[in-house]
Parts: structure tokens; sequence; C-alpha cells
């Protein structure tokens, strides 16, 4: 790894090989996976959806949020923040798969560029101590 203009916060983190800016190289990933996710907009609910979104009585209700945090049995399985962005989204599009679809896509997204980003810094911060 090298680093533009060592200790200067605008200096740019490019790789060995390419000598690509590792901004770029994310943002590609991220949009990338997003293309290739795209199609499941299209889809309807899947696997055990029924029983996390459609049929769960807890999304729906103004006292939803604390009843899936501190009821037990209130929804199929005890996971109180996964159920909480359910419960989040059930107000902006209720029972319809586009919105739960886009916000999955949008997230699994986000989070891609973190990968490379994350072994550029350790491999830049490992390489530059002496070898003893």
């Amino acid at each position: 790894m090298k680093d533009v203009s060592e200790g200067n916060a605008n200096s740019v983190i490019t790789t060995n090989a390419t000598g690509v800016p590792a901004w770029l190289l994310a943002l590609t990933l991220c949009l990338s996976t997003v293309i290739v996710y795209l199609p499941a907009t299209q889809c309807s609910f899947i696997r055990d959806d029924d029983g996390y979104i459609e049929d769960n009585n807890t999304l729906g209700a103004v006292d939803g949020l604390p009843r899936i945090w501190f009821e037990f049995g209130a929804t199929q399985d005890y996971y109180p923040l996964t159920f909480t962005t359910f419960w989040l989204e059930w107000w902006f599009w209720n029972n319809r798969p586009l919105g739960y679809h886009m916000v999955n896509i949008l997230l699994d997204g986000a989070h891609q560029p973190g990968y490379p980003l994350a072994g550029i810094r350790t491999r830049q911060h490992i390489c530059a101590r002496p070898c003893v």
C-alpha cells in the first residue's frame, strides 16, 4: 500500500497492483452489489417472511415496538433489532415487499465497501512498521 502525502488528512490510499483509488474500488463494489440484486425487487416475500412480516401482528400495532422487545412470544423468534427494523418499515410500506427488498439491497450494498477498505487500511498499517 502506498499513501500519497503521508500524514495528510486529504491523502489518497491506493492499491499497489492497480494504482486505482480505494474509494473508487469501494464505490464500484457498492454499485455492482446493488445492480446485481435489483431483480429481487420484482419478487414477493420469501421463506419465513409470512411469519416475520405478513402475519406478524406486532408490526402494525402502535404498542408493537415494546412488545417486540419485552413480551416473550410476541414474535416468531426473539430478534429484537430485526423486528424493530420490520416495525419501522411497516409504517412506510405496510405489507408491500418492494420496500423491504429495497432496504435490504441498499444495506447490503452499503456495507460491501467496508471489507476492502478495512483490508487496505490494516495492510497499510502493518506494512508501515519495521519487521523485527
